[in-house]
């Protein structure tokens, strides 16, 4: 995996005219522009519009004026603005604080130019690293980063900007909170400082009473008379604070932890290697063939070296991953990370790729036709990339795998992908209109029917527990390896019986699970259960329908007539539950969703005869001869085997399709009104 982040990194900075750079600080920039983070505004969960226009806010100090102030970029956060914004994470909560354009506000605050100021002059006292610093850090850099400190700041509980110094209006703000909040105070207790300033830029930006961020965008910037460090004085500075950058994040790792001469894992050759190493996610692999002896900090680099210039590739690599190829899936953070890249790498393809593992709604057609277009325009016959989903733990820094999955083959995933569009077509799902809305067949729809979401859950789902289970799924249909049918039944109940206690059912889900496992049969991934015993009919089932989709799908249905038996059953427990309408206590309220005992289904039967009798007058076009086809074919089910789930899960399945019927004929029975009303208006 390791070597996938290196030669990602590889073709970005080729593309992005890394290795055609001759001046070595045109390198650096384009290496950090790489490095940075991708500028992205925050919306409004609700009207899904940019928050505070989609700009960044900005701590601006006025050197004229001598004052400070809190105000909004000019610049709209976006990819675009990338290089211009030029922003850094924080890595560790102890690392110095030298960055001025980040995404932590509590930093300007309080620590940015002491930590900057400290950063640089102790680098300059340490043997290992003042010559780097004299040669690359004027002295004018911290001059600059003096006087803002000594002018702005002030001790108070620490390092803290000096409110007098604030602009009037937004100083008398301070003041008005900072007495309000010191009111709330216990005696002898003072308000944090940091506090009150997030209360001033709630009241500033939003004129609301809070200390949250929630609102606020990822990246702060410091200004100075309005420009950035890139630019103020004509870019007087833009090589110092670059380099400072570039010494930070890539090159302090070599000059202060450098093992000299060594051989490095990645590229295999003989280079200076570095002993720890900086990755921006805490978990690695390699090829490497030499054994793990004595592993410890001093002697790591012993069985994983590496030399600076494949530093830099997987930095960039790993940066790439987190900034474009992070996304959810199954309710979970995952990273696709592309495998033996070429330097024409197209990163909105592997982003298309993601999204239609996750989509809700049919779309895979357009994006699958898309992809093979980009791929065929690429020249490569085989793309491949790996899926690693993991979760941070609370408070920390590393990484926890849940599963890294593989080698998946673009091409092959999306032929099978494409097995649920033809299918979505062949019943025209996506044409339906109807209250249950989302009526496509997708890969996150049998997510959804088969493992536990906020559809079925009162409280969110524990992701480290059934992360696991979701990604083993995911595995299976990734890899080629078959799912358990009983198993995937069995789940689907007992989530069909929670949604419907939560009054987020979709009425068509039994049957567009059906249609998921043709899919799964379709492609061989399908592990069938034991064998049961089929039963026996002598009635033949005169509706089309009906007859058309137990062939369809023969590999359930086929001649198994319990199973058809069960299904037929259900369709008239569907024209009887419409016929009771919205009666809270309905005919489906009587079945028992947690198993059905095959020894139960004839008392179950007689029920269900009982309803119809009382809403005969709803049931016309229900055909008498069905009563016989269901007592013909669920004769002596007491001993065909099939467990209590997979009775209900049947009965489901002829609910369900009895649903869809309803939806589609009404469909077209609007529209077939619609254009008979045309044509009587355009006749008179």
């Amino acid at each position: 995996m390791i070597n996938s982040f290196r030669l990602l990194g590889h073709s970005v900075l080729s593309k992005t005219g890394y290795y055609d750079a001759i001046e070595e600080a045109d390198k650096r920039k384009i290496l950090l522009d790489n490095l940075s983070i991708v500028p992205r505004a925050k919306t409004d969960k609700k009207s899904e519009k940019p928050l505070l226009d989609g700009r960044a806010i900005c701590l601006n100090f006025d050197l004229e004026k001598r004052i400070f102030e809190f105000r909004l970029s000019e610049m709209e956060l976006s990819r675009d603005h990338r290089e211009l914004i030029f922003a850094f994470g924080l890595a560790n909560p102890g690392d110095s604080k030298k960055f001025l354009m980040t995404n932590n506000l509590g930093t300007f605050i309080s620590a940015t130019f002491k930590g900057s100021i400290e950063y640089i002059t102790d680098k300059k006292s340490k043997k290992k690293s003042s010559k780097w610093f004299e040669n690359n850090i004027t002295n004018e850099y911290l001059v600059l980063l003096t006087r803002i400190f000594d002018e702005y700041y002030q001790n108070e509980e620490g390092i803290f900007l000096d409110e007098s110094k604030l602009e009037v209006s937004q100083r008398k703000l301070f003041i008005q909170i900072y007495e309000s909040e010191e009111a709330k105070c216990k005696p002898g207790n003072k308000p944090k400082i940091e506090d009150i300033y997030y209360r001033l830029l709630n009241k500033i930006f939003y004129n609301r009473e809070s200390k949250s961020l929630d609102k606020f965008s990822s990246i702060y910037i410091v200004t100075f008379n309005g420009e950035t460090i890139l630019e103020y004085e004509n870019g007087k500075y833009a090589a110092d604070y670059i380099n400072l950058c570039y010494y930070d994040l890539v090159k302090r790792y070599s000059i202060e932890r450098g093992k000299g001469q060594k051989y490095c894992h990645i590229c295999q050759s003989e280079k200076e290697i570095i002993q720890d190493i900086p990755l921006l996610m805490k978990f690695y692999g390699t090829t490497n063939p030499l054994n793990f002896e004595n592993v410890t900090g001093s002697n790591a680099y012993k069985s994983f070296s590496i030399c600076e210039d494949c530093l830099i590739e997987v930095l960039t690599g790993m940066k790439t991953v987190e900034s474009d190829l992070r996304d959810y899936l199954f309710d979970m953070t995952v990273y696709l990370i592309p495998k033996d890249v070429g330097d024409d790498i197209d990163i909105s393809l592997y982003k298309s790729i993601i999204r239609i593992l996750k989509t809700t709604k049919r779309k895979y057609k357009d994006d699958i036709t898309k992809l093979k277009e980009i791929l065929k325009a690429s020249n490569k016959k085989k793309l491949t990339f790996d899926i690693m989903f993991y979760y941070h733990p609370l408070g920390s820094q590393q990484f926890d795998i849940l599963r890294l999955i593989s080698n998946v083959e673009l091409l092959y995933l999306l032929d099978k992908l494409a097995k649920f569009d033809i299918i979505s077509e062949k019943y025209d799902l996506d044409l339906l209109e109807h209250k249950t809305g989302n009526n496509s067949l997708t890969l996150e729809d049998l997510r959804n029917y088969l493992f536990p979401s906020w559809y079925s859950e009162v409280k969110n789902p524990d992701y480290k527990v059934l992360g696991r289970k979701l990604v083993e799924f995911l595995d299976r249909f990734l890899g080629d390896r078959k799912s358990s049918y009983n198993e995937m039944i069995s789940n689907f109940v007992a989530i069909y019986k929670k949604r419907m206690h939560r009054d987020k059912i979709d009425n068509l889900s039994p049957f567009k699970m059906v249609l998921g496992l043709s899919v799964f049969n379709e492609i061989n991934q399908l592990r069938k259960g034991e064998v049961m015993e089929p039963g026996k009919a002598i009635t033949e089932i005169n509706q089309a329908e009906y007859t058309d989709f137990f062939n369809a799908h023969a590999e359930i249905y086929g001649d198994n007539y319990y199973r058809q038996g069960l299904f037929l059953l259900g369709t008239i427990i569907s024209r009887i539950k419409y016929a009771q309408r919205d009666k809270s206590s309905n005919i489906l309220r009587k079945m028992n969703l947690t198993g059905m005992s095959v020894r139960r289904v004839p008392n179950f039967f007689n029920q269900v005869r009982e309803f119809a009798e009382i809403y005969k007058k709803d049931l016309k076009y229900l055909r008498q001869e069905i009563w016989g086809n269901i007592t013909d074919r669920l004769q002596n089910i007491e001993n065909s085997g099939l467990k209590n789930d997979e009775v209900v899960f049947y009965i489901l399945t002829g609910l369900s399709y009895q649903d869809y019927l309803g939806i589609k004929y009404g469909k077209e029975k609007r529209e077939k009104d619609k254009i008979n009303t045309m044509e009587e208006e355009d006749e008179s």
